[in-house]
């Protein structure tokens, strides 16, 4: 908005009037985004924040925001999106007022465009929605998803651009599978519990973290032997009271997962890292 001003003085009833100023007032829009998880892995959904406020004497029209949903290169000519938009997560306020129905709001395979509103003077709107980790995202230690959004209005000159970045969990991530053999038992035969440690993080356990499995062999098993990757291993490392059935022991080490990235599809495939630990014995 224009202002122009003239000033008079007056000296002794003689007035003599200035020369004319002009000025604008400044365009004045604030974008703030930000993620409200701190960390991802695989498979987790991130909501991210997206707040604009316009300190204009006049409303801001057509606002529109632009999500590249972390869009990167994976090598010259692949691109890939490390999210994909979770359906109908997208919540859109007006001075603190969820918009029902919401304006429009179109995902493609790799950005996210929720618009048009229009914010009132001196007034905010604020975006949230969520993006789901999927198959493209970088998971190796030190990775992170930098995400870019775009806001642009009718009374802007130039679009705004604010990026978040959200880096990978760098931690172990830790799941246990049992399985019995033979699956058909007979009194007196051996049995073979076998217990599967996998770690789908990028980081492995320590020698420090409490790392153990703990079960209760019903019925108890006589005369057991313990592996622990193909190694016997024996007390201290596993306790067993041969009444109860209750079975202890300490896995240590867990090797972290595995990450490779196809350069042809950008395509990010992940191993686990295993511990095996075997316990072998008879019943009554």
């Amino acid at each position: 908005m224009a202002i122009t001003n003239i000033a008079q003085l007056n000296y002794n009833g003689v007035v003599t009037n200035s020369n004319e100023t002009s000025g604008n007032y400044a365009n004045t829009v604030n974008v703030t985004k930000y993620a409200v998880e701190s960390n991802y892995s695989k498979g987790d959904d991130i909501t991210y924040v997206v707040s604009v406020a316009n300190s204009n004497t006049t409303p801001l029209t057509e606002v529109s925001i632009v999500d590249n949903l972390g869009t990167y290169t994976v090598t010259q000519g692949v691109n890939v999106t490390p999210l994909t938009y979770v359906t109908n997560s997208a919540q859109i306020y007006v001075n603190g007022i969820l918009l029902n129905p919401a304006p429009t709001i179109t995902p493609t395979a790799n950005s996210l465009t929720i618009g048009e509103i229009t914010i009132p003077p001196f007034g905010s709107a604020t975006f949230v929605y969520q993006g789901l980790v999927n198959q493209y995202a970088p998971l190796s230690t030190g990775s992170a998803i930098t995400n870019q959004v775009t806001v642009s209005a009718k009374e802007l000159a130039n679009s705004i651009v604010e990026t978040d970045v959200v880096n990978v969990q760098n931690a172990p991530s830790l799941l246990i599978n049992k399985t019995l053999t033979p699956p058909l038992l007979l009194p007196g035969q051996p049995i073979t519990y076998t217990f599967t440690i996998q770690n789908n993080g990028n980081t492995a356990t320590q020698l420090t973290d409490t790392v153990q499995v703990n079960d209760v062999f019903d019925p108890p098993l006589n005369n057991i032997v313990v592996t622990l990757n193909g190694s016997v291993i024996n007390p201290p490392a596993y306790s067993y009271d041969v009444d109860s059935g209750v079975f202890i022991a300490d896995i240590g080490i867990v090797p972290a997962a595995t990450t490779q990235q196809t350069t042809s599809t950008g395509i990010v495939t992940l191993s686990p890292g295993t511990s095996v630990l075997t316990v072998t014995g008879t019943t009554a």
